[in-house]
């Protein structure tokens, strides 16, 4: 490392941090894409369960007052 010039180094060091940022974006990217997955999965199946759960508590509770 000491026969190396300072442009060398710098050559060195810039390549790298330049890799570790590339690395750093691709872990992100996919952790983004595994989210949106995720997000989609629970839109797709449990809210339209938890949407029927609300319509049928509502209905529920507008035929207990037209009781009393």
């Amino acid at each position: 490392m000491q026969n190396l010039s300072i442009r060398a180094r710098l050559a060195l060091a810039m390549a790298f941090l330049g890799s570790m940022l590339s690395l750093s974006v691709g872990f992100g990217l996919h952790g983004t894409s595994a989210t949106h997955e995720s997000a989609r999965d629970i839109a797709e199946n449990s809210l339209s369960a938890v949407n029927a759960l609300g319509i049928s508590s509502h209905t529920t509770t507008r035929a207990r007052l037209s009781l009393d």
